[in-house]
């Protein structure tokens, strides 16, 4: 039986480096490889230009050729990553359908395992 995960662009503010970041998250732990790549993290709430402090949790795709998490930007290498670890990626989804969600992220791919 196939277990299918949602992937998420997040805004995510880096406290450390005082700075947001377009991040990818996950709706769910992986099975498989990527597990070892997921932390869970929180995500505060963006409100018109100031951080509102009541958290969301999220899970974060640590980018192990990085310091950090991956990003938006780095999609298409995230991509590469789920393909080589045999990971499918699902097409038969209008993903349009899901890209309203209340906690600064968007729906931009869905997959399987």
């Amino acid at each position: 039986m196939n277990k299918f995960y949602v992937l998420y662009n997040t805004i995510y503010y880096d406290a450390l480096s005082q700075s947001y970041n377009n991040i990818l998250t996950l709706d769910n732990i992986p099975s498989g490889i990527l597990n070892s790549l997921v932390k869970f993290i929180k995500i505060s709430q963006i409100s018109r230009n100031k951080i509102v402090n009541n958290n969301i949790c999220a899970y974060a795709i640590i980018n192990d050729k990085d310091s950090g998490y991956y990003t938006y930007n780095q999609l298409p290498q995230f991509i590469t990553y789920l393909l080589n670890n045999n990971y499918k990626i699902y097409t038969d989804l209008d993903i349009n359908i899901y890209n309203f969600c209340p906690c600064n992220r968007k729906a931009v791919l869905y997959f399987y395992i």
